[in-house]
């Protein structure tokens, strides 16, 4: 049985501002060990230019894109560090970061 993607499931009824996050959310999640990976990285993945992500990040966050990964790397470290789930430094480069 093919695998459902969560995006697909719910196509229908979502807007495309909608499943553009999804998508953005899911590839930043998959690549957050990634200390290499940034806004080219993701535009590349979701077939956009770094202009076109970094327009629709803006208007749909509020945010810049390399700010919403950061910050989407520091609520993952904090995660693990409640659940003790290493040492600062092991979780430190788990979640992206190039040093502690």
């Amino acid at each position: 049985m093919p695998e459902v993607n969560h995006i697909d499931q719910f196509n229908g009824s979502l807007s495309s501002n909608e499943r553009f996050i999804l998508k953005f959310n899911r590839i930043i999640d998959d690549n957050l060990g990634n200390e290499r990976f940034g806004v080219s990285e993701l535009a590349d993945s979701m077939d956009l230019s770094r202009m076109q992500v970094y327009r629709r990040v803006q208007k749909l966050t509020g945010k810049n894109v390399s700010q919403y990964i950061r910050e989407k790397r520091l609520q993952y470290a904090r995660d693990l560090l409640i659940r003790e789930a290493g040492t600062v430094s092991e979780i430190a480069y788990r979640s992206g970061f190039g040093s502690p």
